[in-house]
């Protein structure tokens, strides 16, 4: 799913932005928030959690699954000056929420263009988005 609202992000923080694009974290395994929905007993759920940190916006890729799951992941964050593919392959363990991909920027969520996109077994799994 994407989120994409280009509105809000200041000159000023343009700069910030783009600064904030060297600051990524992949692959970073169980960080997760108490809120995000728990996976249904027969599948995979994945989503973007945005949140606020230290001044910055972070924006996470999260899978979370029932049984133990292995696939690949993509996460695209653009807007603003601002264009970051993560990806790659990842193991997520039964019943755990893993973070895929993190990932830090000035400004607000709703400034950026957001895509996760999760493969498991030939199939893609749906993302939901979550502000």
């Amino acid at each position: 799913m994407t989120l994409n609202a280009r509105s809000g992000l200041s000159r000023m923080a343009a700069p910030l932005a783009v600064l904030g694009s060297a600051v990524l974290m992949a692959c970073t395994a169980g960080a997760t928030s108490a809120s995000q929905p728990a996976a249904t007993a027969s599948s995979p759920v994945c989503e973007i959690v945005t949140k606020s940190a230290g001044g910055m916006t972070v924006i996470e890729g999260v899978v979370t699954s029932p049984s133990a799951l292995a696939g690949s992941y993509t996460l695209r964050v653009s807007g603003s000056g601002t264009n970051i593919r993560q990806g790659g392959e990842f193991a997520a363990v039964a019943g755990k929420k893993t973070v895929l991909g993190q990932v830090s920027l000035g400004g607000n969520a709703r400034a950026y263009e957001i895509d996760l996109k999760v493969e498991v077994g030939g199939r893609t799994i749906p993302c939901n988005t979550r502000a």
